[in-house]
């Protein structure tokens, strides 16, 4: 059975069709322009966090994950019992690092970069090293602070 009469005519329809999406494809360049231009707000970082006495006692040769702030971060116990603590963000395309005992060195599997425990870029793609922090030992655990020449 064929309909005779129609709501929309064809053309009707193409420019209804046309016109949401001009509408929905220039309201997202706008709004990227404009985001691009404005002022991030981000929260603000904290300059220093605690932590407890469990992250004192890992072993030696393994590394555990925390958070400074909302940034992911390594807390690295070196194997001549060093606690190195580093921002577990890659300096190239801003991936997670972690740590590979085996190797002992922080890998970056997005584009296969390669940091010592110290942080410090050795091959790859990453063109400067992590930001490391400064620890000092407390009674109740560690204090993680922001160096202050970084």
């Amino acid at each position: 059975m064929k309909i005779k009469q129609s709501i929309l005519s064809r053309r009707q329809f193409l420019n209804s069709w046309i016109l949401g999406t001009g509408t929905i494809a220039g309201s997202t360049i706008i709004h990227t322009i404009f985001s691009a231009l404005l002022p991030q707000s981000k929260d603000e970082e904290p300059s220093e966090i605690s932590l407890s006495t469990e992250y004192t006692q890992i072993n030696p040769n393994t590394a555990r994950p925390f958070f400074f702030g909302r940034t992911p971060s390594l807390l690295i116990n070196s194997e001549c019992g060093e606690l190195i603590a580093l921002q577990a963000i890659c300096t190239h395309f801003e991936c997670a690092v972690h740590y590979d005992p085996m190797l002992k060195k922080l890998v970056c599997p997005c584009h296969q970069g390669f940091f010592d425990i110290h942080g410090n870029n050795l091959s790859g793609p990453p063109p400067r090293p992590l930001l490391r922090y400064q620890i000092r030992r407390v009674d109740n655990g560690l204090v993680i602070s922001l160096e202050h020449n970084a």
